[in-house]
């Protein structure tokens, strides 16, 4: 049986689609492209999570940014440069 090479890739689980690292990169590298050649000087604003509130009830479920959030804008930010 021959071996499967696997790439890294992003999944919330087993049984949900698994997204390519791959295509996180080239989302970055169109983006800044894009940025460079319609808006040279302009900005991207991104929205975070917020918090959540289980039905009717008093119990507020906390949102956390995830740390990678700080990686994406650097990385975007290298593109850009």
């Amino acid at each position: 049986m021959a071996a499967v090479e696997q790439s890294a890739c992003f999944s919330m689980g087993d049984h949900t689609l698994k997204v390519p690292m791959e295509l996180f990169a080239l989302n970055r590298r169109r983006l800044a492209e894009r940025l460079r050649e319609k808006a040279p000087h302009s900005i991207v604003v991104l929205q975070g999570g917020s918090d959540s509130h289980h039905h009717c009830s008093d119990v507020d479920y906390k949102f956390q940014q995830a740390g990678n959030l700080d990686s994406l804008l650097a990385q975007i930010s290298m593109h850009l440069a």
